[in-house]
Formats: structure tokens, sequence, C-alpha cells
């Protein structure tokens, strides 16, 4: 990671182990970045954790309510329409309104099947892919704070290994850059216990 240097841990001479922190980079942007990454992972997490709590028991009366009124509705229907047949046999009825109680009737059949399959989907609970889904989406928004805690955690430059830091090229406020052509390195952290004499 390039980035401003925030804090110099090691001053020349300092003998340091591999992992030891020798600088750290500001972090500002990434630990902001982390609380929006977190926030959108807890919206994942109670998003599945709505669906894996389906159904509530509460939206059930108002959809067997619906039902039981779909057939009162069909009941009422069949009843004029059987009236109106009786009345049809002694002309006391015409083929028109004979006709529209049948549709009446057939409405009212369909309104008590769009019920049904209603209350039905809402009692079989959600859908499995929808669970998949909402587990997918919360691996993945996981997996993004964790990557960028990651990222949280290369701002802090550590030792490779064990040695002796030999020369400092850098200091708090100046900007560390990554790559061979950035100049002079940060640090220069070398080996003085074994010399090789030629």
């Amino acid at each position: 990671e390039a980035g401003r240097v925030m804090e110099v841990l090691v001053e020349v001479g300092d003998e340091v182990s591999a992992d030891d922190p020798l600088f750290r980079l500001d972090d500002t942007i990434l630990r902001a970045e982390l609380l929006r990454v977190q926030g959108v992972r807890d919206g994942a997490a109670a998003e599945l954790a709505r669906l894996e709590a389906w159904p509530r028991a509460e939206d059930i009366p108002p959809l067997r309510a619906a039902v039981s009124e779909a057939l009162s509705r069909l009941a009422d229907s069949e009843d004029r329409f059987r009236s109106l047949s009786a009345a049809s046999e002694r002309n006391a009825a015409t083929p028109d309104e004979l006709n529209r109680q049948r549709f009446a009737v057939e409405t009212a059949r369909a309104s008590v099947a769009v019920a049904q399959a209603n209350l039905d989907k809402y009692l079989a609970g959600p859908w499995k892919a929808d669970i998949d889904v909402g587990r997918a989406t919360l691996a993945q928004r996981s997996a993004e704070v964790e990557a960028t805690k990651l990222r949280i955690a290369n701002m802090t430059i550590r030792a490779p290994r064990d040695g002796t830091i030999l020369k400092r090229n850098i200091d708090p406020g100046e900007y560390a850059a990554t790559g061979m052509g950035s100049g002079l390195p940060p640090l220069v952290l070398g080996d003085l216990a074994h010399l090789h004499v030629r």
C-alpha cells in the first residue's frame, strides 16, 4: 500500500524481529470504508434473518380470513345461480341474467383459488433459493469486511525478517510510494549478525 506516513516506529540502529511494525500509513479512508462495508454486511445479515424467520404468525390470520371471505362469496354466488336457474325454468329470469351469474360464480371460484394459493405460499415458508441468495450475499459482504480489514492491516509496514535498521529515509507526513521507480526505500534493514567480507 502507498500512502502518507502517520508514524515511524523505529530508528537507525534498532534491532527488529520478523513481523515487528516499522511504520504506519494513514488508514483513515480505509477505516471509513470498513464502517460502510460492516453496515452493508449487517444489512445482509438482517435480511437473511428476516427470510429465515418467515412466515410471521401474525400474517396468517388475515390470509385465512381472505380464504373464508372468498368461500363465502362463492357460496353466495352459487346460491344466486341456483335460484336464477330455478327462476329461468319458470321463465322468471332471462338467459342474460343466468349467464352473468354463472360468470360471477366462476369469478368467485377464481378468488377462492387465489386466496388459498396466497395462504399456501405463505405457509410453505421462504423459498430455498431466496435463502441461498441471502446466505451468498451475506458471505460476500463478510468477505468485503475481511478484505478491508486486511488492507487496514497492510497500512502498518512490518519487518520481513530479523535485522537492524541501517537507514531511515521517511518521516511522518511524507508520502511512501510503492514500486521500483519510487525513489529511496523508506527504511533499509540489514543483517549485522553475519558479515560477509570480500
